[in-house]
């Protein structure tokens, strides 16, 4: 628990130190369904002004005709710096964008290995996030009603639309995007610490996890709570409430690496999701946790030491998990090492950071 603060409106800070509890609980895990992830494996498109960059199309056009007409539509226009990638066949498309990233693509229905709506509805699932314009023959008000309907940003039909109105919805297709990226990445941060909050969070490890099979990947998902965020906010302030906050942020971000993903689902909630980590090889992080705790509580200036208690949930590759029994797995492993603290007072304090393990092995007969 803080101290109060003293004449000079400080206390001194003690270092944190963890309580390492392995657990031998299991928690029984079932299988989410698979399915396609919002977020696809193309890049996002990329959010620098367009006049200081190439901007760079993927044109699906079988007709080689069609294709010099749009190359040469591009390049009269000196003020901006189009780069137009063509193929022709949508297989080819789809090859390429899972390689290279893209502002746009130009899209002709009627492809030779796919005819008509499919074309768009099968690329659209592969590359969500990235603004498609149809360019087509077709002339079908319905067809057209149905592709914006699904995701579109435009429909036009050759031979009907002028050079400056083609390079002019393709302008605007991207702005829009970059606007919708940037607006999607806000919805999925939390506006306090910068780490993604918990829709953001799930939307990513459930892509991982729907990996997991493929991959033979093992996981770890930590739970952290901060430790009395309450009596901190009561003693001395909500500035400082959050700033135990933004210190845990940064205590995750360096004891974890750039690929894991950290979140603040919300309060005094933390996780992280490390991939590539089975249940021995995880043990490493906890020392770096400890450390990046004691390195901060001894910062001169500190007015109370931070302290979290964490709880551990393993996956493996051959068992079948979803996001909320993960965190469910953590979460009992967290408050069952909270009640060991409350049963112990000396190790029950705001300077001591609790951690448990709870593993979660695969279930039998279930592949």
């Amino acid at each position: 628990m803080p101290s109060p603060p003293d004449s000079a409106g400080s206390t001194p800070a003690t270092p944190a130190r963890l309580l390492l509890d392995f657990s031998s609980s299991c928690e029984t895990i079932d299988s989410p369904s698979k399915s396609l992830s919002v977020f696809s494996g193309c890049p996002l498109p990329s959010l620098q002004p367009m006049s200081a960059e190439n901007i760079r199309i993927l044109l699906i056009e079988d007709d080689p005709a069609d294709a010099d007409l749009v190359r040469e539509t591009f390049s009269r226009h000196p003020d901006r710096r189009f780069h137009l990638e063509c193929v022709d066949r949508l297989s080819l498309g789809l090859a390429y964008l899972a390689s290279s990233p893209v502002d746009l693509v130009l899209l002709d229905l009627n492809l030779p290995d796919s005819p008509g709506l499919g074309t768009f509805e099968r690329l659209h699932q592969r590359a969500p996030l990235v603004p498609i314009i149809i360019l087509t023959g077709i002339q079908d008000e319905a067809l057209a009603a149905s592709t914006i309907q699904q995701g579109a940003q435009d429909y036009l039909v050759k031979g009907q639309v002028e050079c400056n109105a083609l390079v002019r919805s393709v302008s605007n297709a991207i702005e829009r995007a970059r606007l919708q990226a940037v607006l999607r990445n806000l919805s999925l941060r939390d506006e306090l610490t910068g780490l993604h909050n918990r829709r953001g969070f799930r939307a990513l490890v459930e892509q991982e996890l729907r990996h997991s099979t493929r991959d033979h990947t093992s996981y770890l998902l930590l739970f952290a709570d901060v430790d009395g965020l309450k009596l901190i906010n009561d003693s001395f302030g909500h500035a400082e409430g959050d700033r135990a906050l933004l210190d845990t942020a940064a205590v995750l971000k360096h004891s974890f690496r750039d690929s894991d993903v950290l979140a603040r689902l919300g309060g005094d909630e933390f996780t992280a999701f490390a991939v590539g980590v089975s249940d021995h090889s995880g043990t490493p992080m906890l020392p770096r946790l400890r450390d990046s705790l004691d390195a901060l509580n001894s910062q001169p200036g500190r007015r109370f030491p931070l302290s979290l208690s964490l709880g551990v949930a393993h996956y493996q590759s051959d068992s079948f998990v979803s996001v909320d029994q993960l965190l469910a797995a953590a979460d009992q492993a967290l408050y069952r090492q909270k009640r060991r603290n409350h049963a112990e007072p000396s190790a029950h304090s705001l300077q001591h950071a609790a951690v448990a393990r709870s593993s979660a092995p695969r279930r039998e007969g279930r592949r």
